[in-house]
């Protein structure tokens, strides 16, 4: 896969997580819910679209770190580089109070492991299968239909999100390694 960059995978993985759930839910068909990353455009909501789930999140804070090898693979080394925090908003969108309602506890529960853990951790695929950390950090906000977009009911869910910054180097792979002593050769395989 493509590396992306370290927010643009968090969001991807996250979504990919919040579809998964929502679409294994036993009192949502399959497709029914559309989960996105950034905000449609809500000039062009459809009739038939019942609900969405917008991700999105923005202006991380990076803080640099000793960089440490976490993996090795082929001559290449991944090293972690820095941390870096931002703030999540998820949101959830539908025609029908009631509908937002019942399915704001679903994304909420997609994103947190209760009871052991009121968080999740993911991993992204597309970034080098780092771990990212999503903690739940406000309750969520009701929005009042004088405050809805396109005549859609919004409950909006405030989160944290974690992970790491990485790079990677390449370093020459040795085959064998040849010891040179007192006139004498010796080749070693190194494995």
């Amino acid at each position: 896969p493509v590396l992306m960059d370290y927010l643009d995978a968090a969001l991807t993985a996250i979504q990919a997580h919040v579809q998964a759930q929502v679409d294994a839910h036993a009192s949502i068909a399959t497709g029914a819910v559309t989960v996105m990353v950034g905000w449609p455009d809500f000039r062009q909501v459809r009739d038939a679209d019942k609900a969405y789930v917008v991700i999105s999140a923005g202006n991380p804070e990076v803080v640099p770190t000793a960089a440490r090898r976490v993996s090795f693979t082929a001559g290449t080394a991944r090293y972690v580089q820095a941390s870096w925090r931002a703030v999540l908003q998820v949101d959830v969108f539908a025609r029908e109070k009631d509908i937002v309602q019942a399915l704001s506890p679903v994304v909420r529960a997609a994103l947190s492991d209760l009871p052991f853990d009121p968080g999740r951790t993911l991993t992204c695929a597309d970034y080098g299968n780092q771990k990212i950390r999503v903690v739940p950090t406000e309750g969520d906000r009701e929005w009042g239909p004088d405050a809805a977009f396109a005549n859609l009911w919004r409950r909006t869910l405030e989160l944290s999100l974690r992970g790491t910054v990485s790079g990677t180097r390449a370093w020459p792979v040795f085959e064998e390694l040849v010891v040179d002593m007192n006139d004498r050769s010796i080749t070693i395989p190194v494995e």
